[in-house]
């Protein structure tokens, strides 16, 4: 998938629950092409039903199908909803490996991958001050 890509993001995400949902990060999208770079930033929040206090550490990568998508993202940012599917250490499940809406996105955890995290609330935005430079 990484090599049929038009481009790709990576988040380092840190995320803090109590019922409610808090969490951000900083990345860089990279267009597979030209190799160019916009820095980014990301905010997500939401409700849900773990609690998990301490500021829980994960690496985000979205794979973007297509130029339109990836250019996409990166002028308009995203507001991302993904269905839910793990792929973690022995509790892999089966999930088929593809795009969806032009992205496809994975999750690296403490305990390994997961495939298609859920999205819903996460805000992606270029960082102004790193790109200016």
């Amino acid at each position: 998938m990484f090599k049929r890509s038009a481009g790709y993001a990576v988040f380092d995400k840190r995320e803090a629950s109590f019922y409610v949902v808090a969490g951000y990060g900083r990345g860089v999208a990279v267009n597979a092409k030209s190799g160019s770079r916009v820095y980014m930033k990301m905010a997500t929040t939401g409700a849900g039903l773990s609690v998990g206090l301490g500021g829980f550490a994960s690496q985000l990568v979205i794979l973007f199908e297509d130029r339109a998508s990836f250019d996409s993202f990166v002028a308009d940012g995203l507001d991302a909803s993904a269905a839910v599917g793990a792929m973690a250490g022995d509790e892999k499940k089966q999930v088929g490996l593809r795009f969806t809406n032009g992205k496809a996105v994975f999750v690296l955890t403490g305990k390994g991958w997961k495939v298609a995290a859920k999205l819903t609330g996460s805000r992606y935005w270029p960082d102004e001050a790193l790109n200016g430079r």
